[in-house]
C-alpha cells in the first residue's frame, strides 16, 4: 500500500501543515490498521520541518515492530548535526535500514549519527541509462553552456549568468526553468536585456523538449548552494546524454562527476572564474570536449550499471522484509 503524504501543491507555512496533516494522519493510520503484518514501512525523509511527521511514521511503525526503511535525499542534516534527526534515528532503532544515495553520504550519515548502522546505497543513476548515440564532434559555433533547474539563487543561476559575462562573445547560454522568485525574474530578464541572443531562453521542459536541450549545449553548469543538495537529477540527466558537467561539489557530485567529463569546483572556490577557465580550454583545444563528451557517456553507464544491481536488491529486500515475522523492538 502507498500513502502520498506530501502536501498538494507548492505551500509554506501553516497551509503546508493543514494540506498534509491530514495524509499523514492517513498514513499512521494505513501502518496501525496493518498491525504486526502489515509488511515494512519505507519512508522517504524529508530534508526539513518535514522531520516531524517522518518521526509520527517511525514511531507507528516501531511501536508495531515493522520492518522499517528511512531513504535519504537531503544533504542539509547530514552536513552539520540536526537533533530532529538525532530523534527521528533513535526512534528509528538499529535495525532501522538507511538508503543512501552514495558512499559519501553513507559514511558521513554514519559517522554524524549513533545508531545508524544498518546502510544501503542505491544511486539515483539506476533510473538514467545513457542515451543512445553520441555526437562524434562538435560544430564549429560559439561554445553553448546550458542550465536547467527550478532557477535561484540557491541553484546557482546568478553564478551561470556571471560564468557567460566572463567568456565574452566565446559562448552562448541555453537557460531552462521557471524563475523561482521575483529575484530570480529580474536576473533573467537584466541578463536577457544585456546579453540578447546569447542568451536562449526555454522556460519548463519536460519529454522531447528535455531531450532537446541537452542534445543542443556542449557543456552543462550546476554551480548549487542548496543547502539539501545530494544527488541532483539534472547532473545525471546530462551526462547520460553525453554533456560534460561543471557543477559546486555539493553532496554526492563530486562522486557523480567522472574524470574527464567536467569539473568539480570546491566549494571555497570562485565557480565563474573555474568554469571560465575549464571552458576556454575547451574552446582552444575542441578535440578535449569530444572526449569530455565521451566520458560523460562512460561515466553515466558505468554507475548505471552499478546502481541498477543495488535497487533490484533493495526492492527484493523491501519485499523479503514485508512478508518477514516482525523481530523485537
Amino acid at each position: 500500500m502507498t500513502c502520498d503524504t506530501a502536501p498538494k501543491g507548492r505551500l509554506r507555512g501553516i497551509f503546508y501543515h493543514l494540506s498534509r496533516l491530514p495524509r499523514v494522519v492517513a498514513a499512521i493510520g494505513a501502518i496501525l490498521h496493518g498491525g504486526r503484518r502489515g509488511g515494512a514501512v519505507y519512508i522517504s525523509a524529508a530534508g526539513g520541518g518535514g522531520v516531524f511527521y517522518d518521526i509520527a511514521l517511525a514511531a507507528a511503525a516501531r511501536c508495531l515492530r515493522r520492518p522499517l526503511f528511512l531513504h535519504h535525499h537531503s544533504f542539509a542534516y547530514i552536513d552539520r548535526t540536526d537533533w530532529c534527526r538525532r530523534l527521528l534515528f533513535a526512534i528509528a532503532g538499529g535495525s532501522c535500514r538507511h538508503i543512501c544515495l552514495c558512499r559519501r553520504m553513507a559514511d558521513e550519515l554514519r559517522a554524524r549519527y549513533r545508531g545508524v548502522e544498518e546502510i544501503r546505497i542505491v544511486s539515483n543513476a539506476a533510473h538514467f541509462p545513457p542515451a543512445p548515440g553520441l555526437p562524434s564532434g562538435r560544430p564549429s559555433r560559439a561554445l553553448v553552456i546550458g542550465h536547467l533547474s527550478n532557477l535561484s539563487r540557491d541553484k546557482g543561476l546568478d553564478l551561470v549568468i556571471e560564468t557567460l559575462d566572463r567568456c565574452d562573445g566565446s559562448a552562448r547560454l541555453v537557460l531552462a526553468g521557471n524563475p523561482a522568485d521575483r529575484d530570480a525574474a529580474h536576473l533573467v530578464a537584466d541578463a536577457k536585456a544585456r546579453l540578447g541572443s546569447r542568451i536562449d531562453l526555454r522556460g519548463h521542459l519536460e519529454g522531447e523538449a528535455k531531450r532537446r536541450f541537452y542534445a543542443d549545449i556542449d557543456v552543462f553548469l550546476f554551480p548549487t548552494r542548496y543547502v539539501n543538495e545530494a544527488e541532483p537529477l539534472v547532473v545525471l540527466e546530462a551526462l547520460s546524454a553525453g554533456v560534460p558537467v561543471v557543477a559546486y561539489g555539493r553532496g554526492c557530485i563530486g562522486h557523480m562527476i567522472p574524470e574527464g567529463a567536467g569539473r568539480v569546483v570546491a566549494a571555497d572556490q570562485s565557480f565563474a572564474v573555474e568554469a571560465e577557465a575549464w571552458l576556454r580550454a575547451r574552446t582552444a583545444a575542441p578535440e578535449s570536449l569530444v572526449s569530455a563528451r565521451q566520458s560523460a557517456r562512460d561515466g553515466a553507464r558505468a554507475m548505471h550499471e552499478q546502481a541498477l544491481p543495488a535497487l533490484e536488491a533493495l526492492l527484493a529486500e523491501l519485499g523479503a522484509a514485508g512478508r518477514s515475522r516482525p523481530g523485537g523492538l
